[in-house]
């Protein structure tokens, strides 16, 4: 018999000895892989270093803020300035959202103001109609009411009626002062504007005729009142409220219409005067003291050296 433990058997898988069973093919150089082997001299590997986290960068100082504290601000710890820098943004960002609520309503305000103008406007239009529609209408309803005893009357006999007329003559009233104050307040205007058109055309004349005399002026005058036949109230009418009498333009042919109009005044007051004529020999000069006898005899009231003398003077012609 054969031991089990006999350690001699051969090996075999089967009927096949592990020997004879095929293996790999063995590599060939250029198969093996090659190792990096240049060892550090302790033999042991070194760790990869890991990539450098890159630099936080410094935190601005807020708007605003001086030399002094922004260098103190720099000092700061950045938590602290990260804190800092949060809370000005939210108050940066709050104050625009304020600001941009208020101009919001301004808008809003400045819109509700314009349409309130408009109907004041357009109410002020309407003013002079809206006068004399209702006084025909108070007249209609309360023509009968003609003095202070009608009135008294209403009161005691139909107090309804005397309310509603109260109520109507107040309203009238009301209505007709504003209509009158902005009658009033139109002409103001329109006169403001006049005296400042008047005003720069004066201007423009002066610089145009520097060298007006009053007595020009008094011509001016007299030709207005003589040569065109207006009076003085209205020419100031004209004046203060025709702006083509007023301008530069109608002062200019105004100064030149009155002085030819004195031009030709005085050709018409100059009378030519006749020269006198010449006297005779031993004739009165009548400019002169009378020195003849004839004229001495008279005057002595001695007729008969008159008649001899004038007698005399007859034989001589």
């Amino acid at each position: 018999m054969t031991d089990q433990n006999d350690n001699s058997a051969p090996d075999v898988i089967g009927e096949t000895p592990i020997a004879s069973m095929p293996g790999p093919a063995p590599a060939t150089p250029s198969q093996i892989p090659s190792y990096d082997l240049d060892l550090p001299p302790d033999h042991h590997a070194q760790p990869t270093p890991s990539p450098t986290a890159p630099e936080e960068q410094p935190i601005a100082a807020p708007r605003g803020y001086t030399a002094a504290e922004q260098k103190q601000f720099a000092s700061l710890p950045r938590e602290a300035q990260e804190a800092i820098a949060r809370r000005e943004s939210d108050r940066e960002r709050h104050f625009h959202e304020v600001r941009g609520k208020l101009a919001q309503d301004q808008r809003t305000l400045e819109a509700a103001a314009a349409e309130i103008r408009q109907a004041q406007v357009r109410f002020q239009e309407l003013l002079p109609n809206l006068a004399t529609g209702l006084e025909r209408d108070f007249l209609r309803d309360y023509g009968d009411i003609k003095s202070e005893a009608d009135v008294t009357k209403l009161q005691e006999e139909d107090p309804v009626r005397f309310a509603r007329f109260s109520l109507e003559l107040t309203k009238l009233r009301d209505i007709q002062a504003q209509a009158h104050a902005r009658a009033v307040a139109e002409h103001n205007a329109r006169q403001a504007q006049f005296e400042a058109f008047g005003q720069q055309q004066d201007r423009i004349f002066q610089e145009r005729n520097p060298n007006v005399t009053q007595a020009e002026w008094a011509g001016v005058r007299r030709y207005l009142s003589e040569g065109l036949g207006l009076s003085e109230q209205q020419a100031m009418h004209l004046w203060f409220t025709s702006p083509d009498f007023r301008s530069a333009g109608g002062q200019q042919l105004l100064l030149d219409a009155s002085r030819y109009y004195e031009g030709q005044r005085r050709v018409r007051q100059a009378r030519p005067v006749a020269p006198p004529k010449p006297l005779r020999p031993g004739t009165h000069n009548t400019f002169g003291p009378a020195t003849d006898t004839l004229a001495l005899a008279a005057a002595k009231g001695d007729m008969d050296s008159f008649i001899r003398q004038r007698n005399r003077n007859g034989k001589a012609r």
